[in-house]
């Protein structure tokens, strides 16, 4: 995995090049970017101009947008509806714009598709502007605004030229080129070869295998925190058969070499990317979230973040706040807070991951225990199961708790007999 996540380097290191880019075209940059591109409109020899500050500001810009800005600055106001219609609205614009135009149908196509954009580029213009003015002081809200006009104003100006192109015969210009036949081509397989590869699932007895080929490490890590071994077992099994895949893996790695590049979460791609990593697919932030309870339930501690590689670690929500209050003792993990290199690392190891399951487990069952003995969930395995799915914030002690669908699935694989042959 170690290569995926060396791409994922290369991919901040680029992202970190465009970012400053980005803050210094505030300064004229944009503007001037504008410019340009409504005088090429008009001067025929400045297309190729034209077509660059398109693809710059119609495609990189908003690709990063979707991908690491929205879900940092308005993650909070973006319900799934809206991120779907956005995501739609770019691959249609863009795969229409790629396709060219040569019959009158092309371009209806091609309209529509930007029209499609246009609105969706509105709407979200709208929302970034109501959440500026809600969230900041005037006249700070404004001056951002203005700052970042351009970013919003090239790609409605380009959608709105596709939408309503005063020269449609511009775009009949007969076949399309071999070359973009073949990009095209190469794009259709590999989004098939994507597609499958995300939607395998490895078979039962595959998942049975990877089950008894670490049946010492579990034993070992659920030894320490005091915890069934099956369960460990049967998290595994679930998460092996349901939820991961080779491709989905090494998109995860790329993803944590992203999160791990931004140590000190200054570029937002820490904010953005918490892939589930590792046998066990245990988020980054849930890991230093387990260390910074730790750390905090230590005695004449008050409630803290270890360092700045810590700044997505939750700090909100009663439940998190009386699970560093609870006496936890000594639990297993790093002696000192680990920095994001070290928890990746260790999350991606086989015998450090089911460790990190076991201390994020044990810190689960403590936390009831502590709250009221009566309502202990050690020997409830879809319990503890369901909550380390739902995440700290979701840990709320009761007398009568409910096990969702990954919680049920855990509890099934719990009580198979090939399962209690195993560790029994």
């Amino acid at each position: 995995m170690e290569g995926w996540l060396n791409i994922g380097g290369w991919l901040a290191a680029g992202y970190e090049l465009y970012a400053t880019g980005l803050l210094a075209g505030c300064l004229g940059g944009h503007y001037l970017a504008l410019a340009l591109y409504l005088y090429s409109e008009r001067r025929p020899p400045l297309s190729q101009v034209g077509r660059l500050i398109e693809v710059l500001y119609g495609f990189v810009h908003p690709l990063l947008y979707l991908l690491v800005f929205q879900q940092s600055f308005f993650g909070a106001w973006t319900p799934w509806p809206l991120t779907l219609l956005q995501w739609s609205a770019f691959l249609a614009y863009w795969i229409r714009r790629g396709m060219g135009a040569v019959t009158p149908a092309d371009l209806r196509q091609r309209q529509w598709a930007a029209r499609l954009a246009l609105g969706v580029i509105g709407i979200t213009a709208i929302r970034d502007l109501g959440v500026a003015a809600f969230t900041r002081p005037f006249p700070e809200e404004l001056v951002i605004g203005l700052f970042l006009f351009p970013l919003y104003f090239i790609p409605l100006a380009t959608a709105e030229q596709n939408a309503n192109s005063p020269r449609p015969e511009l775009w009949l210009r007969g076949p399309p080129s071999p070359w973009r036949r073949l990009v095209a081509l190469c794009a259709l397989f590999l989004a098939g070869v994507l597609g499958v590869g995300l939607l395998w699932r490895p078979s039962e007895d595959s998942a049975r295998l990877q089950v008894a080929a670490h049946r010492d490490h579990i034993q070992s890590a659920a030894r320490e925190a005091n915890l069934d071994p099956k369960l460990l077992a049967s998290i595994l099994y679930v998460t092996h058969r349901n939820h991961t895949t080779q491709v989905g893996q090494a998109l995860e790695s790329v993803a944590a070499g992203l999160w791990r590049s931004d140590e000190k979460s200054h570029s937002e791609l820490a904010t953005a990317f918490d892939p589930s990593l590792g046998l066990l697919q245990i988020k980054p932030v849930t890991a230093m979230t387990a260390i910074t309870i730790r750390w905090n339930a230590q005695p004449r501690r008050s409630l803290w973040i270890p360092s700045k590689s810590y700044r997505e670690v939750p700090l909100a929500g009663d439940a998190y706040k009386r699970l560093a209050l609870a006496p936890l003792g000594a639990l297993p993990g790093p002696p000192q807070p680990a920095g994001k290199g070290q928890v990746v690392a260790s999350l991606l190891d086989d015998q450090e991951t089911f460790r990190w399951a076991a201390f994020i487990l044990n810190i689960y069952a403590t936390h009831w225990e502590a709250t009221d003995p009566g309502w202990s969930i050690r020997q409830r395995p879809e319990i503890l199961a369901t909550l380390y799915q739902l995440g700290f914030n979701h840990s709320h002690p009761k007398p009568a708790p409910q096990a969702n669908d990954f919680g049920r699935a855990v509890l099934a694989a719990h009580q198979s007999a090939w399962m209690r042959e195993l560790f029994d």
